[in-house]
């Protein structure tokens, strides 16, 4: 439904945004958290200055017009020490409940703006943070989306492999797949074979099975893509679809043992989603697919009447 600016001032009730590293994405909700308008930007953290952020909200809400006193809540990275503003970790185990006791609050302009914390496993011997993807598992929590004990995949710039019993976060682990893609298609001897091509199935598939099966050898099969270029006798066939399946398997390979009982969910939307989907059937990993976009509203919606209260 498209609502005029006159019925977004007597509908809205809460903005809601996931700022994460490469991009973010906004909803204006109204009662009950119904989406009256959805922007996209592709203004991550990475490449922002703290002055910045209310430049972005600024712009992003330009268009509408919103009650002075609309809350602003934000999930993700702009809680990061390098962010707009930090917010505190919950420490490992965490529940979700806790989530609205450790915002961050400041004030935008005529709005109150309310930064979701993040959070960490604390343990010298495996360190490890999250920001945004709590949001999400809380959003996934409260659609009962998943069963008690459950070990859920977030794919993205740093992948998430989260393990859960019922309202606690026990433990995860990060992966820099996305990031490491994203470098090595940019700044490495590999970037120039990196060019936008299409994607092939049957590439992605072996090269998934080959990170997964020897993950030590990852760098090994990276320099034969760059070695396969140069000698006219080997054809290196889609070596983006080749860069990609080797990260995710080898990320699998280090994320998911064969004995692990736990039911395995995906967490994740767009183009993401379809590759890791991919990944896990070229493993024969079953699997539920959670909405990613969906999960973040839910969740910032109650964050926001929670915080209201």
């Amino acid at each position: 439904m498209t609502f005029m600016p006159s019925d977004f001032t007597a509908n809205a009730r809460l903005v809601g945004i996931d700022w994460g590293t490469s991009n973010l994405r906004l909803w204006v909700m109204g009662e009950g958290g119904d989406i009256l308008a959805e922007r996209r930007s592709d203004k991550g953290m990475s490449q922002l200055r703290q002055s910045d952020y209310p430049k972005v909200i600024e712009a992003l809400l330009s268009d509408y017009d919103l009650p002075p006193a609309i809350p602003i809540v934000i999930c993700g990275m702009a809680g990061a020490r390098t962010g707009w503003q930090e917010a505190p970790y919950l420490p490992l185990p965490a529940c979700f409940a806790d989530l609205a006791t450790h915002a961050a609050h400041l004030t935008q302009g005529r709005h109150q703006v309310s930064i979701i914390g993040g959070m960490a496993q604390m343990g010298a011997q495996k360190p490890d943070v999250m920001r945004g993807e709590e949001t999400l598992l809380y959003g996934a929590y409260l659609s009962q989306s998943f069963v008690q004990d459950a070990l859920i995949c977030l794919p993205g710039t740093h992948s998430k492999w989260v393990h859960l019993a019922g309202d606690k976060v026990t433990s995860f682990t990060s992966f820099m797949t996305g990031e490491l893609y994203q470098l090595i298609s940019q700044k490495s001897l590999l970037a120039p074979l990196i060019a936008d091509g299409e994607f092939d199935e049957a590439v992605f598939y072996e090269a998934v099975k080959t990170g997964r099966d020897a993950p030590q050898n990852l760098s090994a099969e990276l320099f034969g893509l760059r070695a396969a270029s140069l000698l006219s006798h080997i054809h290196a066939a889609a070596p983006a679809s080749r860069l990609s399946g080797l990260l995710i398997g080898a990320e699998i390979a280090g994320a998911w043992q064969s004995d692990d009982d736990k039911p395995l969910y995906l967490l994740a939307s767009g183009r993401t989603q379809r590759l890791y989907q991919l990944a896990f059937a070229a493993l024969s990993l079953q699997h539920q697919v959670i909405e990613a976009d969906e999960m973040a509203q839910i969740a910032l919606f109650n964050l926001g009447q929670t915080l209201a209260k």
